[in-house]
């Protein structure tokens, strides 16, 4: 073959992915013409394909001697750089290429890549918005924009970049995938699943897209549709794949349904978890500790909601996990007591009404605070609290990565709002990266985790054997543990006419998560609109329709007698749902798993009593420790009788309902803004990180 004949082969070898023979005819033609420039560029690639990036980069550059005009190569060469983790190299060579060739949307592409690894979020969003004003109709420029929106929280931007791509080239999977990835973050996981469908029928190869659509069927609370995805997923994955590992099948066999049909379910599931754990535990095998977030999960959160204690379930799960992650070596600290607040992703503005008063007040003279929350997180909290923006620190996404983070950064002390809602802050505390880290009720159970200090709670919400359901030490305030704003009064309730209810009618509200209604609490909804004939009771609707009509199922079943008075309100923003709860008669608290903070204080400012029957759990105590707080210990049941006949008293009798709601209005004014909380978690925190430092 002559050179040019021997150079197509080569190219041809190297479209077909036959490495070795690219690299044969590379090497014949560099032996005729060791300056061939075209070879030495075919080279680099092969040898970047096979993982031999500095002998790629050092083709390239031998290339670029060569020819030091050509902007492909820069462009390439820059592209290699990226990859091998040289973002500053990567970005001078895109701007070199950027400068040859100024209307090259490829190299704004990868301009805007590199930008994104040297942490220069807003250069990278501006060259990939570059990219598309250079090449409007270019769908892969559009989706690569929604990637970089994406990953900084910027969700509705994201979506309609990725609209836009889609809207181009409907058959492009990877902004199927993005499109996905986004919807999911808003919640809207039906529409994820059609977009990771789509991603899988137009790449079938994508393992890790199927394992996303299972959490996806999760969100939406399809469980079995999850899990038969996910183990689709296992099973269509490497031998060698972390999907195949003990930790990703402990996830898999410990889902749980959302709305439990029966206590027959319930103990089902429970023992199925604890079998699943032993059997875990027996051989747990390696972790990847990288991709521990896509492919492991936390404890199933159904068993907060079960109404038994999750202490030995919970420890048992800690104590199998445990040996797989290596904890940090402790560092002494020195100088101003480093105190970090990790907000959890996902649920970051019930973070900043329950506890970002906290957050905004600790004081930072004798602390140096830290708010750890996800890139989006930021961007979201920003909006809600009054923190400096230097006082954020964003977590990357990947649990290993997110541990050396805050290892590197040396804290005194890491509090968590959340310990077991999601696979970061439950993994996070196993790797012990400061001295001190304590957890509190804004997951209202132990984590389980021996290597967690202390759980922040206070006297009024726990029992007198509440310490035994902890495995950290239980720290006890005096005052009930939030900073909550006092939200605007709506000034025109909504009237129960315009929910289609006649004014001669009792309100009863349910406003709670309904994987909050366990099976016990079915018998005492129908035993209210039984013995009330005159009763209508609303229950707000979950965002995920599918969990809403599960539990209309169940109660079909279990009270099919009352269901022509029980109505479903759409989930709301919060306006409407404040208007919503001053509208009804009487709130009613579900059973074992309570309303918290958010949910109970909400009613006080406007007025609304709530009935509730403490359980003897934290989570089931938050409703009787403010009515007892508000002087209102009559609301509160120590029976299901009693329960039943205290909701129909309040809502059939009017004089009491204005009694009441006077009375919450007057005397609910203390519990809002309460500093003399944030002076406990001052004093609390000073103290737990000087008893750290002593040893």
């Amino acid at each position: 073959m002559n050179p040019r004949e021997t150079f197509q082969a080569a190219a041809r070898s190297l479209s077909a992915g036959d490495w070795g023979q690219a690299e044969v005819l590379c090497r014949q033609l560099l032996a005729a013409n060791p300056q061939h420039a075209d070879a030495l560029h075919m080279l680099g690639h092969v040898f970047n394909q096979t993982g031999r990036t500095q002998e790629a980069l050092a083709k390239l550059r031998e290339a670029i001697e060569l020819r030091p005009a050509n902007a492909i190569l820069w462009l390439n060469l820059g592209e290699f750089y990226r990859k091998a983790e040289q973002f500053a190299d990567a970005v001078e060579c895109q701007l070199r290429a950027i400068s040859l060739q100024p209307n090259f949307p490829e190299a704004q592409i990868n301009l805007s890549l590199a930008y994104d690894g040297l942490g220069q979020h807003d250069d990278a969003i501006a060259a990939a918005r570059r990219a598309t004003e250079l090449r409007p109709n270019y769908p892969e420029a559009h989706s690569n924009l929604g990637n970089l929106l994406r990953e900084q929280g910027r969700l509705q931007e994201a979506v309609a970049a990725y609209q836009t791509a889609l809207g181009l080239r409907a058959d492009l999977p990877d902004a199927h995938q993005g499109m996905a990835m986004t919807v999911h973050d808003l919640r809207r996981y039906d529409d994820a699943v059609v977009h990771f469908r789509e991603a899988l029928r137009l790449g079938p190869e994508r393992t890790m897209v199927q394992l996303m659509m299972g959490r996806a069927f999760l969100g939406a609370g399809r469980v079995r549709e999850a899990k038969a995805t996910l183990e689709q997923a296992a099973a269509r994955a490497d031998q060698d794949s972390r999907l195949r590992q003990p930790i990703s099948r402990l996830f898999r066999e410990t889902l749980a349904d959302v709305i439990p049909r029966d206590h027959a379910s319930i103990e089902e599931c429970r023992s199925r978890i604890k079998t699943a754990i032993e059997t875990f535990a027996a051989g747990p095998g390696d972790a990847d500790l990288s991709e521990l977030h896509l492919y492991a999960g936390a404890p199933n959160a159904m068993l907060a909601y079960y109404g038994v204690d999750v202490r030995p379930i919970l420890e048992q799960y800690a104590q199998a996990v445990r040996p797989l992650i290596p904890p940090f070596s402790p560092r002494p600290r020195q100088g101003r007591p480093k105190l970090g607040i990790i907000a959890p992703h996902g649920n970051e503005v019930v973070f900043a009404k329950c506890w970002g008063g906290i957050a905004e007040r600790l004081s930072r003279e004798i602390f140096d605070v830290k708010l750890v929350c996800s890139q989006g997180g930021a961007r979201l909290l920003q909006n809600l609290l009054k923190v400096p923006e230097s006082e954020y620190l964003c977590l990357p996404a990947a649990v290993d990565h997110a541990a050396h983070l805050l290892h590197k950064q040396e804290f005194d002390w890491l509090h968590y709002w959340e310990i077991g809602t999601d696979a970061m802050n439950y993994y996070l505390p196993f790797f012990q990266t400061a001295p001190g880290q304590s957890g509190c009720w804004g997951w209202p159970v132990t984590s389980g985790n021996r290597d967690v200090n202390s759980y922040l709670s206070c006297e009024q919400l726990e029992p007198p054997d509440g310490a035994t359901h902890y495995t950290e030490e239980l720290v006890l305030l005096k005052r009930l543990p939030t900073y909550y704003f006092r939200r605007p009064v709506p000034e025109r309730p909504v009237g129960k006419e315009r929910l289609g209810l006649q004014s001669s009618q009792h309100v009863y509200l349910c406003a709670q998560n309904l994987r909050k209604y366990h099976p016990d609490f079915d018998a005492l909804l129908a035993a209210i609109l039984r013995s009330d004939h005159q009763g209508v009771l609303l229950v707000v609707g979950d965002r995920q329709t599918y969990i809403t009509e599960l539990l209309i199922q169940r109660f079909r079943r279990t009270i099919p007698d009352v269901m022509s008075r029980l109505g479903v309100v759409p989930w709301m923003g919060q306006a409407e749902y404040l208007s919503l709860v001053a509208a009804c008669d009487v709130i009613l608290d579900t059973l074992h798993y309570g309303g918290g903070a958010n949910t109970v204080y909400d009613a006080v400012a406007v007025g609304s009593p709530i009935v509730t029957m403490p359980g003897e759990f934290h989570r089931s105590r938050w409703a009787a420790a403010v009515n007892r707080r508000l002087g209102l210990a009559q609301l509160i049941a120590s029976t299901p009788e009693e329960y039943v006949a205290k909701a129909i008293e309040v809502a059939s009798n009017p004089d009491l309902r204005h009694s009441l709601h006077q009375q919450i209005i007057e005397a609910g004014a203390e519990l809002f803004e309460d500093a003399a909380v944030v002076q406990e978690h001052n004093e609390y925190f000073s103290e737990a990180i000087a008893a750290s430092r002593e040893g």
